[in-house]
């Protein structure tokens, strides 16, 4: 599949999924970003995992939930793993990472792109966006 082909198939399945976790979060304040994965970030994890095919990467779409407390993170996971059924969880609340990265992730294959949603605070962002290069280099500079 070429990357634009992937980028049109995304756009449709985010409505899909915005609309999904707007009914879901009826009583929940949140905020939600998405994104689809750069060209050059598929490219690099398709070498880095010996992958063959770009619908093969784990996170070609990425949501993030982002609330005010941990309390609200629990909810959040608690409401979506009973919606979806992720083909793989992982909590960084139990094991958070040296740089402190507390989150939930969760990997959906429901879709025809493989899915992510992250749970976490507006803190725990800020925490995210500051240690992101630094996790690019090591990760991708091996």
């Amino acid at each position: 599949m070429k990357y634009e082909d992937l980028v049109m198939k995304s756009k449709k399945i985010i409505e899909d999924i915005k609309i999904e976790i707007n009914n879901l979060m009826i009583e929940i304040p949140y905020k939600l970003e998405y994104r689809i994965k750069s060209e050059d970030h598929i490219y690099r994890k398709l070498q880095k995992n010996n992958l063959k095919n770009i619908i093969d990467v784990e996170d070609v779409i990425g949501f993030r939930i982002l609330v005010e407390n941990e309390n609200l993170c629990h909810r959040v996971y608690s409401i979506l793993t009973n919606y979806y059924e992720p083909y793989k969880i992982s909590n960084y609340f139990i094991n958070p990472k040296n740089t402190g990265f507390k989150a939930y992730i969760l990997k959906l294959d429901k879709y025809d792109i493989n899915t992510e949603i992250q749970i976490m605070t507006h803190d725990m962002k800020i925490i995210t966006e500051r240690t992101h290069l630094i996790h690019e280099r090591e990760k991708y500079n091996n």
